[in-house]
């Protein structure tokens, strides 16, 4: 009877116990590890592991909270941008395969909790959310995988535009006029440039943008824009960035905006009007492109600088310069000098009992040739004889041609008269 009642108890400490690490087995957990020691307004990587779950798609969510309370804050990297809202399924998937455990890397960030969320820096606590495919959690699990976590973050507590209120301002005669107070706006500033650009960051860092405020004034922009190439189809990321007088600070990006073979990068107010922009034609993982100078657009590939001067260029560059190009007729000049030469022709004087009409000893008489200092383009002159020169001689030759003709009718009318006698 003993060793009955002992094989008794024997068997049902065996069947409870394997029941117990059945369930064992059968339960998921999820852990997280490389947590970083404290976090900011930043975004932050730390490690995720799920063991025991089954196969399929599953979603993780990042959890901020006080030990004390539920109020859950923080927002999540989905592999296109930061998600904080009810949805499931557009928290960060991930796939489970039969068997195995599922290890990889999870982004989260603070985001913009209330003051009820988040009450200053201090420890807080950080766990995750494995929702099913079907869109549940298991909250023990979400609370098994919690660990403390420093927030050193100091946020400003949102506070809403004042509401223009009337003013009673005195006047004459003891009536009051009522005016009323302007709310504040967003500003706009020029001076305000696009100094250095994280195109292509390397793996799990963010694409983040530099700005330089020129001015000697501090510049808050609130509401601006960071865009690509115009009318490309993205929408523009807002932010808001305080920069000092004459200084540098910069926005990290939550997402990935440019194209690394190429894109254009645009700074714009809270209108979306275009501050500053530059193209590119390709990037470099790990460099940023950087301004050369302020006075043109001219970027180069440059080791980062973050909120600092930036560095040398590391590769030779061809700066484009504008210029205007004007077209014009080519004239080719030929100097010549111009040479004026007098000729003159002299007739010998005819002898009383000659009557040839010109002497056969007429010469050509050239006086010396006489150089001027006149230029001309592309010709040469040849000064000619004066006109009322070549009239007189003429009528010269006419003269002495009907004296000629009438002395020969003499003489031949003489010869006649002789024969007839």
């Amino acid at each position: 009877m003993t060793n009955w009642l002992n094989r008794i108890i024997i068997y049902s400490i065996l069947f409870f116990t394997s029941i117990f690490l059945t369930n064992s087995s059968l339960a998921v957990t999820t852990s997280i590890s490389n947590i970083p020691s404290s976090i900011s307004t930043d975004s932050f990587t730390f490690k995720v592991t799920v063991s025991g779950a089954n196969s399929g798609i599953n979603y993780l969510r990042v959890d901020l909270y006080k030990s004390i309370s539920s109020n859950y804050f923080g927002e999540t990297f989905n592999g296109l941008g930061w998600y904080s809202e009810s949805d499931p399924t557009q928290y960060y998937s991930i796939n489970i395969e039969s068997g195995s455990d599922w290890t990889g890397e999870i982004q989260g960030k603070i985001g913009s909790p209330s003051s009820t969320q988040y009450d200053g820096p201090g420890i807080y606590r950080l766990r995750v959310r494995r929702y099913t495919s079907s869109g549940n959690y298991n909250t023990t699990e979400a609370n098994n995988s919690a660990t403390d976590i420093n927030i050193d973050a100091l946020l400003s507590t949102p506070t809403p535009n004042p509401t223009p209120l009337d003013t009673l301002q005195p006047i004459e005669g003891g009536e009051q006029l009522i005016s009323p107070t302007s709310s504040l706006q967003p500003t706009t500033y020029e001076n305000v440039y696009i100094s250095e650009v994280m195109i292509y960051p390397e793996a799990d860092n963010h694409e983040w943008i530099e700005i330089y405020n020129a001015n000697e004034f501090e510049v808050v922009l609130d509401r601006w824009n960071i865009d690509d190439l115009e009318n490309s189809g993205s929408t523009p990321k807002e932010f808001s960035l305080t920069v000092p007088a004459k200084n540098y600070n910069s926005y990290d990006l939550s997402g990935s905006v440019f194209n690394n073979g190429g894109d254009s990068v645009r700074l714009l107010d809270f209108n979306q009007k275009e501050i500053d922009s530059f193209q590119y034609e390709s990037s470099e993982k790990g460099k940023t492109l950087g301004r050369i100078t302020f006075d043109n657009d001219n970027f180069c590939l440059q080791k980062p600088s973050k909120n600092n001067i930036n560095n040398s260029c590391l590769n030779p560059i061809t700066i484009a310069s504008k210029s205007t190009i004007s077209l014009s007729p080519t004239i080719n000049v030929t100097k010549s000098s111009l040479i004026t030469s007098a000729i003159t022709e002299t007739f010998s004087t005819i002898a009383p009992k000659k009557f040839s009409l010109f002497n056969q000893n007429q010469s050509i008489i050239s006086e010396p040739l006489e150089e001027t200092n006149e230029e001309v383009l592309g010709a040469n002159t040849v000064n000619q004889v004066n006109g009322n020169t070549q009239s007189q001689q003429l009528i010269s030759s006419l003269t002495f041609t009907s004296f000629s003709y009438s002395v020969l009718s003499i003489i031949s009318v003489l010869i006649k008269l002789k024969s007839t006698s």
